[in-house]
Parts: C-alpha cells; sequence; structure tokens
C-alpha cells in the first residue's frame, strides 16, 4: 500500500521523517462572575435575616433608642369601610385614620409620615401643630390635600381585609404601627388606652368618633358636631307599636314616623335619609320627588317593606322598636338633621313634640296633625272611619259606686258599645 504520509528530509542524515499535523480544538474565553452576582446570595441572606428579626422582634424594628418628642403620638383609630358613616369635605365616604396627641405637650408634625407600604411613603405632613390632647384626622383617598386649613388627604387606601399602618418621624424612625383585623361596614378599629401591664388595648366599634375620645360620648359629641342645624325640618312624632290607625295599602296597621316643616319653604326630601342606626345614617332614602309644604307634615310608614304606595306614603327598609330606640333625620352627606330617642313606649301610645317642642307621650296619636287636642279630636274621626265593622267602644266607666248597670241593678265597672 503506498505510504501518503508528509514527510520532510532530515537535515542531519539526509533521510526523510514522517510530518504530523497538530491537533486544534475550539477555545472560548472562559467568563468572570461579576462582583454584583457574587453579592446577590449575600443581599438575600441579609433580608431574610432583617425578616426573621422583624418577624421575633417587631415592635424594636426600627424605633430610636430611648425617649423622643413623638413618645404618646398613636394612631388610635382607623375605619377601612366607610360606606355611610363619615363624610369628608366634599361630601365622599372613604377610608379614614386618626391619630392622637397623648404626649402632654403641643407636637409640631413637619415631617411626620404616614404609609401602608414598606417600600414607599404615603403622606407627609406639612407644618402643622397638634395640640396635647387633641386628634388629626387623615381620609384616605388616594389623593393629595396637604393643606393645614382643610381637612388632611393622603394617597392611600386601607384594606378592610385587614392592613398594616406605620407612623414615622422625620428622621425615618417608627412611632408607631398599628395592625387592623378585618373590618366590616361602617365599623372602625379603635385604641382604648392601655391594660395594667401596659399592653394596649384595641377594639371594633360601630360608634366611631373621628377627631373626638373613643367613646359612646365621643360619638354622640361627633354626631352632634357635625349636625346641620336647619331648625325647620323635625322628627315630629312616631308611633312603634300601634294597633289602631291608618292602615297601610295592605290593610296592616305598621310603625310609622312623621316629619314637620316648620319653616315658611317648601323641602325637597329627595336628598335625605332616615334610620334606626345612628351609626348608619343613610340607611334609607326619602322617594325622588318627595316634598314637604310648610307647615306641612309627611308621613313614612316603618314596615321594614322598603316600597311606595300608590298614594305616595313611602315605607321604610326597617321598622321601629317601643322598647328602645333612636331614629335620625340625616342628609346626604350623613349630617345629622334631627334626632328623636325614645323608650318603652305603651302600645298605641306615640311620642313627640308639643307646639311648644317638648318631647312627651301622647295617648292618641296624631298622624299627619298637630299634636295637639284639635288634632286628637280630628284623628279620632279619621280612625273611626277605618272602622268598617261601625262597633265603637261609647263609654267606659271604672271604680264605679253608684251607677247601676243593665237588668242586674248592680254597681260594677262597665264598656258600652
Amino acid at each position: 500500500m503506498q505510504d501518503n504520509t508528509p514527510r520532510r528530509r532530515s537535515t542531519r542524515t539526509g533521510e526523510e521523517t514522517p510530518q504530523y499535523t497538530r491537533q486544534t480544538v475550539d477555545y472560548q474565553p472562559r467568563k468572570r462572575k461579576s462582583k454584583a452576582a457574587e453579592l446577590i446570595p449575600l443581599v438575600v441572606l441579609f433580608a431574610a435575616a432583617l425578616v426573621v428579626m422583624y418577624a421575633i422582634f417587631p415592635k424594636q424594628a426600627g424605633r430610636s433608642i430611648g425617649p423622643t418628642v413623638y413618645d404618646g403620638l398613636v394612631i388610635s383609630e382607623v375605619m377601612a369601610a366607610n360606606s355611610t358613616a363619615v363624610p369628608d369635605e366634599n361630601g365622599d365616604f372613604s377610608d379614614w385614620l386618626e391619630l392622637y396627641n397623648g404626649t402632654g405637650q403641643d407636637l409640631d408634625l413637619e415631617g411626620v409620615m404616614l404609609t401602608n407600604r414598606t417600600d414607599r411613603v404615603r403622606f407627609t405632613f406639612p407644618a402643622y401643630t397638634l395640640k396635647a390632647g387633641e386628634y388629626v384626622v387623615i381620609f384616605c383617598t388616594n389623593s393629595y390635600q396637604m393643606d393645614p386649613s382643610k381637612p388632611f388627604h393622603a394617597k392611600m387606601k386601607i384594606s378592610s381585609a385587614g392592613d398594616h399602618i406605620y407612623l414615622y418621624s422625620p428622621d425615618l424612625y417608627l412611632i408607631d404601627e398599628l395592625a387592623t383585623p378585618t373590618l366590616t361596614s361602617d365599623t372602625s378599629y379603635i385604641y382604648q388606652g392601655e391594660d395594667d401591664v401596659g399592653e394596649r388595648i384595641y377594639s371594633t366599634t360601630s360608634n366611631y368618633s373621628p377627631g373626638y375620645e373613643n367613646t359612646q360620648e365621643g360619638f354622640v359629641a361627633y354626631r352632634d358636631e357635625n349636625r346641620v342645624l336647619t331648625g325647620s325640618l323635625v322628627i315630629n312624632e312616631v308611633c312603634p307599636d300601634p294597633k289602631i290607625g291608618i292602615p297601610d295599602d295592605s290593610g296592616e296597621i305598621v310603625d310609622w314616623i312623621e316629619l314637620y316643616n316648620a319653616g315658611d319653604t317648601a323641602v325637597n326630601l329627595s336628598n335625605y335619609y332616615l334610620s334606626d342606626k345612628e351609626n348608619r345614617p343613610l340607611k334609607w332614602k326619602f322617594p325622588d320627588g318627595a316634598v314637604i309644604a310648610p307647615g306641612g307634615y309627611y308621613l313614612v310608614y316603618c314596615s321594614g317593606k322598603d316600597y311606595l304606595q300608590s298614594n305616595g306614603v313611602p315605607h321604610t327598609n326597617f321598622s321601629l322598636s317601643a322598647e328602645r330606640e333612636t331614629v335620625v333625620l340625616s342628609n346626604g352627606n350623613g349630617q345629622l338633621v334631627d334626632r328623636m330617642y325614645f323608650e318603652n313606649i305603651p302600645e298605641d301610645y306615640s311620642y313627640g313634640r308639643t307646639e311648644s317642642g317638648e318631647l312627651q307621650l301622647f295617648q292618641l296619636s296624631t298622624p299627619m296633625q298637630p299634636n295637639n287636642i284639635q288634632g286628637q279630636a280630628y284623628i279620632d274621626t279619621v280612625f273611626q272611619a277605618y272602622n268598617y265593622m261601625g262597633v265603637i267602644i261609647s263609654e267606659v266607666v271604672a271604680s264605679n259606686d253608684t251607677i247601676v248597670a243593665g237588668s242586674s241593678q248592680l254597681t260594677v265597672d262597665f264598656v258600652e258599645l
């Protein structure tokens, strides 16, 4: 076989020697790891350590060492599902929170920050002095309002399913934090001080009190402060347990409320509301086009049926309790127009205002009539007109010692039909 291997001649012997080709492979330069990539595991490890530390020591995380001027500034109330309870200055119902200055001295809040995020601040106070023992409310409307002469608005929302709110000092130390539970409509989560061992006490309540102490008295004070003093439109009479009266269009005798317009102009009721729950002032809305004339009355049946009769008398979506009840009349912003509280009303009695404005019980109710003798006399004839049997009680005698009743010749108590 012929040998085709390349050969070269030796310079020493003159003989030819085989020539070999050097075998090669593709070569790529080896990549070097960047310093940033090398640091990633360390950063992840450090972040995990911070999470563990925060889970173990949540109250100490980020707090200043030693006392500060902000000790006693707390997140005192939060409402995360404000449906009809607390309107802002525009009449809108948004989430809100409240701070309380319990430091014992006036406090400049300039630079103090609020957030419910761990990666950014959602609201920073401008120059604003919160006096000792007072409150400031911040509406969470996803828009900014930082003018101290107006209500504050923060660009944030609070989750009704539970949230975590942080309050920071201008130098980024944690002043206070609050984890809120799930909150239902128109309920707030309130701070109620500390127990004997210094642990904070919180609870949920429907007696919200923005700007006031977290008590029943604070709730009433808030509602009264935000009352619209029209002076003319009032709850004039209520009848929570009638057995006789003007039946509704299904023939039933139901609870009722009467309004009275003491003014000299008609009032359009289309943007007014009635409720048997003061913490839910917008529970039932008057029908569109409802009007009460000057010096006139407006009757509302409280049957729980929630509809409008063909004769224009509306039914609310609630009924009344004769045992104890508060009825409130509010405008469309949830502001109180009038309130009437009553308890232990006897069957068929009404509770209302005299012509001088005093509240009292009436043995004979007077729907759509003045609460006086003339009104009672008129309404008595109306009630008799609804007596389709024509049988009436014409006379009653009690403690009878002198009148002989019937053929028995006895002096007994009797009722005459």
